[in-house]
């Protein structure tokens, strides 16, 4: 079945169930459908058509609104604002229907209310969007008018007065959207931000004053990470300002960070030809360029200019390296790869001439990459490696130039580079070896032994040479000589297998067992040569007759090797030989069964210790041999038989029990030793070797019978009894010893042990009742009753004689007066006989004691039962009741109960026992008990439905257990039945309690709805019921209930029962410190005050929940209620008054230490002011609020409200106020974050301030101090073009180009001020910029540089002279010395200062070039022309093209 086909089903149910009055069931099936189904739009109309019906207006009107919701989902707006319309009109439509109600009305009025700001709203758009224009404006003030504050219909309105040209309105309107948005509507703000740039761009405003709005708006798009409406913002400001450097960057940033690389690559193209054609950011256009490749890396044009503009920046700074790094990247890029060598060579120059070694080898690895015979750059990697110690890297390198050398036929230089490789290189034996190898591959042995002990005369430790040596050595058969030279060189080196194989071969060689042992332990496992050479050591050693140590080699021999074997069997008969029977039998083992040679070796072992009577070993080794060797058996019985005639009968009964089972000489061995042992009077020995033979063997019983009248007859009657036990049941002779025992007992007149064994006996046995009759005349006759008593006890049921001895035992007792056994022994014959069903019997016994103990309590009670069971139980009952009774009066309580439990037992149908015994337990406190008799009572009353005796019985039982739940139920489910309500009710009440108590909240609520179902009317009943679960705890429960008596108010208008209800809520979430939730229901309560007693009430009510969430720090939940309380300060008209409360509010929040929540209501006043249009009190506000934010170190806010307050500023005719505190914003944003954060409200301040020179040079100031002055410069330049002369900007621009070390303009620039008696601050302002260091000499020489060109040269000179202290500074620092001696017409003392400096040691020929030159220079103006000849001179061989040295030399040569 279809969806669609299960909806039309619905609805058809629905349709049936409206027919039939059933609406609220039609309403919640459409319900369920539309929950399933949300958008189908004929259930809601159907839902819409019963509501209607039913007068359920909220269920209409919310319907309608839904609907209208889903039209404009699916793009239908028209079919939504005829919902909307449909709203409108549907009080109308209730007042003309035909059963029209007052409340109807009034509660279609109230409904339509609460969404009518909404319909206005959309309505108003709608219009707005078909340019109806003013019907938008009607719509929309209206829904401003019914729900102020809303944002939404602020930018309605907005744009509604922008199409209109109302401007001024309309920028009101985007301005009160940025009020009402402030905290959280980062998107509203940017969306108010943008149309305040459009209603600026329809104005035809100058563009710095257009684009700061759209800037706004881009930055807080960027925020929410709106990404393209950033994007929208910033095409904006570049259709205003097409030249927006700033804008375009930020462009290009977004593109690409929306992957809308080609939009990217166009602006960032746009923009480098900005900065290009300008000519004065290369390294912008560079940078732009990058990114362009960044985003296509196959942009060749692109890359062609970096290309171009890195070669052309190396042509003038060949050692920039930056430069040229980045220029290899991108050839490599373009895959220019046979342009990259000369430029790695360059960077590995350079950087080995700066000590950057690392970098310079990565620089030729590179290099190699691309062409591995690049012979210059392997060299320079090779002195790299030596300079940093890499000696084997470096020989490498080298190996491989001579390689190249050789591949091209150069030898000569091949082999120049090697002399040079031996020098430098003297531990590089390699060639020293080259002699040795090739005599020995010609077969020359003794020629390349002889080079080689030469070579290890020099280097003793030569491991090669030693290994050479040893192969020689071994080829000329020298065998010892061979050996010391494997110790050598296992001595250094322990892993040298070949030598190790080589080391033993000579030792075996040399019948040096020992030591070729020594060597072959050591040889890895795995050797292939080890076992072969293991074989040769273990012969030799054998042969030798070292046993030991050839069973040890012969140990580390693979199990499976093939000679193994032989060589063990060898072992054997070598040790047999030298008579080792020890090491010969732990040689056995290792020699296979199946070895012909093996039984005759383990004969020859066993026969030599037996025919020498050597016992012990025979035994030992016998026992050592495997169970299944066929030789063990026969030397095993061998071995016994010798024991036995040894007389050693404790051996021989030892090895006879580890012979096996199944042995056919077991049996008779054992009779043997059991025949010994008997005649020896070993009884304890001959009884162990009896219980080994078995059972069917005929010489058992003979032997145990034997054994057993030995025992008896020695006295030893323990032990026989022992022998007679440890038969078999079933064993023919056990009976006849049993009863030869037990006479032996009695003869022995050992009674205790008879009566045992006599118990034992079998009752079929004849000789039992003879032995039991015999042993009660000897107990009667001694006296001993009891005795008599217990052995009746087991005497046989059909023995004649048994009730005979019982009933004389009585007698007995009673004539000893020991009348308690008396009375023991009639209970047992008593219960014995009604256990027989004799009760006549029983009762006669008991009559029969009792006539001796007439008031035995006990007695009189068996005596009730045998009469009750002969059926007679009225006189059982009476007897026990009367027995009870007196028990009761004489106060002996436990025994009442007891017969009253006993009557009970007999009869459990008995109630007026078991009410009695309930009673009895009640009074003597015993509560568990007296509650299972009345439990039991009520049960049966209920039963038998005598509901005033169950209603008596269960009101005894509650007062026993006030908390017993079941029975209060049963005692509630009566009450009912009887319409005894308020009883029942009251028995719920404390049912209710109980089960709070226990935490059982479910069974709570269950007796809370039987109460209310019980009196529904009663609401006072369920606000009490409702505050005892609040009381218990259970506040959600509570909370419940006490929601659903406040909603019954609110239906039934009453209010000050609603009131009740919610301040108890409020006080029971207080209470239980919830006060988030309470709080809430104060709402509630201030809500329903406000509608019903009165704005005043309700504004002190509202001020009181504000100061709760701000005590709390809650501000989200208390700015909802500061809505509440300003909407009501406007509403009522009471503005002044209200602020005038929240600055109390504020005061005390601050004198009670919460700061930021005093701030938040700081934050509403402002708000407020600025609704009031009071502009000059809203801006000093926020400037407090600001100053706030920024002392609690909250620099975000405070930041925002600076921005705030000068936005405010400016808008509202207040520019310099405005600008001003833009400044500070800028001062904060430098201070608090960094300048990049502060450069929007730089740049904005430049595009207002354009016109102000004063404005500007403080932007400039703010740059300049913050080392920015390449961006400061053209300000100051901008600032000095609109007000030449302006000593400040001057004195900037000055300490700019000092900086910058351009001496001559910072001094043109400072002599434009001198006279304004600017130096010192100048001088001041160019320490602090540049970080003057007193002490530092690069500090006092550029200071004395720019004392020099600003005229002061005696200040010059101090700090020249300070400069000088430093060596690294020394010669510059002399020459500026001499230059100023000069400059002041002390050239002789110039002259002197020039020598001085030169005659200075530690200083390289180039580091003193300019000194030479410049002395030359003084000489000559001197006339002193040969001295100034020589200085020129000396500069020309340093260097022949320093500065105009040649021509100041041939100018030189006319002069003389």
């Amino acid at each position: 079945m279809s969806d669609q086909q299960i909806i039309q089903q619905w609805l058809t149910y629905a349709s049936k169930l409206a027919q039939q009055g059933r609406l609220d069931e039609a309403i919640q099936a459409l319900l369920k459908v539309v929950e399933e189904d949300p958008q189908n739009l004929e259930v809601r109309n159907a839902i819409i058509k019963f509501a209607s019906q039913k007068g359920d207006y909220t269920v209409v009107v919310y319907q309608h609104m839904d609907c209208a919701e889903l039209y404009v989902l699916a793009g239908d707006k028209k079919s939504a604002m005829e919902r909307y319309e449909t709203i409108l009109r549907l009080e109308e439509t209730v007042q003309l229907g035909p059963h029209s109600r007052a409340d109807a009305v009034m509660q279609v009025r109230q409904l339509v209310a609460t969404v009518k700001p909404e319909i206005y709203l959309r309505i108003g758009e709608f219009r707005l969007e078909h340019n109806q224009v003013d019907q938008a404006l009607q719509y929309l003030k209206k829904s401003q008018e019914l729900k102020p504050g809303i944002w939404d219909t602020h930018m309605a309105l907005g744009r509604a007065f922008m199409i209109k040209e109302a401007y001024k309105d309309a920028i009101g309107e985007f301005q009160e959207v940025l009020r009402l948005t402030q905290e959280d509507g980062q998107e509203a703000q940017a969306q108010a931000y943008e149309m305040l740039g459009e209603v600026f761009v329809r104005q035809g405003r100058p563009p710095a004053a257009t684009i700061t709005w759209f800037d706004r708006a881009a930055l807080l798009y960027v925020q929410k990470q709106m990404f393209n409406d950033a994007c929208r913002a910033y095409e904006r400001i570049v259709q205003v300002e097409g030249t927006n450097k700033e804008a375009l960057n930020s462009l290009g940033e977004l593109y690409t960070r929306l992957n809308m690389k080609d939009k990217a690559v166009v602006v960032y193209s746009r923009l480098a030809d900005m900065f290009e054609k300008e000519g004065t950011a290369l390294d912008k256009v560079i940078q732009l360029y990058e990114t362009i490749v960044q985003l296509e890396p196959q942009n060749r044009p692109v890359g062609e200019k970096l290309v171009g503009i890195y070669t052309n920046i190396l042509s003038r700074s060949p050692n920039n390296v930056s430069i040229r790094g980045r220029l290899v990247e991108h050839l490599v890029r373009q895959q220019r790869n046979q342009e990259l060598p000369p430029h790695y060579l360059a960077m590995a120059q350079y950087q080995m001439e700066r000590g950057m070694t690392d970098e310079a080898v990565k620089a030729l690895r590179r290099l190699l990459e691309i062409d591995s015979q690049y012979v210059e750059a392997r060299e320079m990697l090779g002195d790299l490696y030596l300079k940093r110690d890499m000696k084997a890297e470096a020989l490498d390198e080298f190996q491989q130039v001579i390689k190249i050398y050789r591949s091209h036929g150069k030898d000569e230089a091949a082999l120049e580079l090697q002399q040079k490789m031996i020098q430098i290189f003297p531990e590089a034996v390699d060639l020293q070896y080259q002699v040795a190898v090739g005599l020995r591959d010609r077969g020359d042995f003794a020629g390349a032994l002889h080079e080689l002990d030469r070579l290890v005369t020099q280097r003793p430790d030569d491991l090669r040479a030693l290994v050479y040596r040893g192969e020689c050595l071994l080829a000329l058969e020298r065998h010892a000589e061979a050996a010391q030279n494997c110790e050598m060189i296992l001595r250094l080196e322990p892993e040298q297998v070949d030598v190790r194989r080589s080391a033993i071969g000579a030792y075996l060689q040399l019948n040096q067992p020992q030591y070729a042992a020594h060597h072959l332990h050591q040889l890895p496992e795995d050797d292939p040569k080890k076992v072969s050479l293991q074989r040769r050591l273990v012969s030799q050693l054998l042969e030798a007759r070292q046993l030991d140590v050839a069973e040890q080699e012969m140990a580390h021999l693979p199990a499976d090797d093939e000679q193994l074997l032989s060589m063990r069997k060898e072992l054997v008969k070598l040790h047999l030989d030298a008579g080792n029977l020890e090491k010969a039998f732990e040689g056995l083992p290792q020699i296979p069964r199946s070895e012909r040679e093996r039984n005759s070796l383990v004969t020859r072992l066993l026969e030599i210790p037996l025919s020498q009577g050597d016992l012990e070993t025979a035994s030992r080794t016998i026992h050592r041999l495997p169970e299944d060797d066929p030789l063990k058996v026969t030397f095993h019985r061998r071995l016994i038989t010798a024991y036995l005639e040894a007389g050693r009968l404790n051996d021989a009964a030892h090895d006879v029990a580890r012979l096996p089972q199944d042995d056919e000489g077991r049996s008779r061995l054992i009779s043997q030793v059991i025949s010994g042992y008997l005649t020896a009077h070993q009884y304890r020995e001959a009884a162990d070797q009896i219980y080994r033979l078995n059972d069917t063997d005929p010489l058992r019983n003979s032997f145990m019978g034997q054994l057993i009248e030995a025992l008896i007859g020695v006295g030893e009657l323990e032990r026989a009894a022992q022998e007679v036990s440890r038969l078999g049941e079933g064993d023919e002779i056990r009976p006849r010893y049993h009863r030869r025992l037990i006479q032996a007992y009695l003869n022995a007149s050992r009674f205790d042990e008879a009566e045992q064994s006599i118990i034992t006996l079998s009752d079929a046995d004849p000789e039992k009742r003879s032995f039991l009759r015999l042993l009660v005349q000897k107990f009667l006759t001694m006296g001993l009753f009891d005795r008599v008593r217990d052995l009746v006890a087991h005497m046989p049921e059909d023995m004649e004689e048994r009730s005979q001895y019982l009933d004389g035992l009585v007698h007995n007792y009673l004539d000893l007066g020991e009348l308690g056994k008396a009375r023991s022994q009639v209970f047992s014959m008593a219960d014995m006989a009604s256990r027989a069903g004799n009760h006549l019997e029983a009762e006669r016994l008991y009559r029969e004691i009792l006539a001796y103990q007439p008031s035995d309590v006990d007695i009189r009670l068996h005596l009730c039962h045998a009469l009750a069971s002969q059926g007679q139980a009225e006189r059982a009952r009476e007897g026990m009741l009367v027995l009870a009774g007196r028990f009761h009066r004489e106060g002996n309580a436990t025994s009442a109960a007891d017969v009253y439990s006993r009557m009970l037992d007999l009869d459990s149908h008995n109630l007026n026992a078991r009410y009695r015994l309930g009673s009895l337990w009640a009074e003597q406190g015993q509560t568990a008990q007296a509650l299972e008799q009345f439990a039991q009572l009520a049960k049966v009353y209920l039963e038998q439905n005598l509901p005033e005796v169950a209603q008596r019985v269960l009101k005894k039982i509650l007062e026993l257990d006030p908390k017993d739940i079941d029975h209060r139920r049963q005692a509630i489910r009566l009450l009912i039945r009887n319409l005894r309500f308020e009883e029942a009710t009251e028995h719920y009440r404390i049912l209710l309690g109980i089960h709070l108590e226990r935490g059982e909240v479910d069974e709570a609520l269950e007796c809370v709805k039987e109460i209310v179902n019980l009196q529904p009317l009663n609401l006072e009943l369920r606000q009490q019921l409702g505050a005892l679960f609040l009381k218990a705890g259970f506040l959600e429960h509570g909370q419940s209930l006490l929601e659903s008596l406040a909603e019954d108010c609110r239906e039934k208008r009453d209010t000050d029962r609603m009131l009740r209800v919610l301040t108890t809520l409020a006080e029971s979430f207080a209470a239980n410190e919830q006060w988030e939730t309470s709080l809430e229901y104060r709402e509630r309560i201030a809500d329903v005050v406000r509608d019903t007693e009165g704005w005043p009430k309700a504004q002190a009510a509202y001020l009181e929940i504000v100061l709760g969430y701000l005590q709390h720090s809650q501000k989200e939940s208390a700015d909802a209620i500061f809505v509440k309380l300003v909407d009501g300060f406007f509403r009522y008209k009471v503005v002044l008054e209200g602020v005038e409360q929240l600055e109390i509010l504020q005061q005390h929040l601050a004198d009670v230490g919460k700061p930021s929540m005093a701030l938040s209501v700081r934050e509403r006043i402002a708000s407020i002011l600025e609704r009031q249009d009071q502009w000059d009190r809203a801006i000093q506000t926020l400037l407090e609020i600001s100053h706030s934010y920024l002392v609690l170190q909250e620099v975000d806010r405070g930041v925002e409200f600076l921005r705030r307050a000068a936005d405010q500023a400016l808008t509202h005719d207040r520019t310099e106020q405005g600008i001003e505190i833009l400044f500070q914003l800028a001062d904060k944003l430098i201070q608090h974050r960094s300048l990049e954060h502060a450069r929007p409200v730089l740049d904005e301040l430049l595009r207002i301030a354009q016109d102000n020179p004063a404005f500007l040079e403080r932007v400039g100031d703010v740059l300049f101090h913050q080392g920015k002055f390449e961006e400061a410069r053209p300000i100051y330049a901008e600032v000095l073009e609109k007000e030449p002369g302006r000593p400040e900007s001057l004195s900037r621009v000055a300490i700019i180009y000092a900086k910058e070390s351009r001496w001559e303009d910072a001094a043109d620039i400072a002599r434009q001020i001198f006279s304004k008696g600017l130096v010192s601050k100048i001088i001041r302002e160019y320490k602090a910029v540049t970080g003057f260091r007193p002490g530092d000499a690069a500090s006092h020489l550029n200071l004395g540089k720019f004392y020099q060109q600003l005229g002061f040269v005696e200040e010059a000179i101090i700090e020249y002279g300070l400069a000088a202290r430093d060596t690294k500074h020394f010669l510059t620092s002399c020459n500026q010395l001499a230059l100023c001696f000069s400059q002041q017409g002390y050239s002789d003392l110039a002259v002197r200062q020039f020598q001085i400096a030169l005659e200075t040691p530690g200083y390289q020929d180039e580091e003193q070039l300019e000194l030479r030159y410049y002395l030359g220079r003084t000489l000559e103006d001197l006339g002193r022309y040969k001295e100034a000849m020589h200085a020129y001179q000396e500069c020309f061989v340093v260097d022949i093209r320093y500065r105009d040295v040649s021509q100041r030399i041939e100018g030189l040569g006319d002069k003389m």
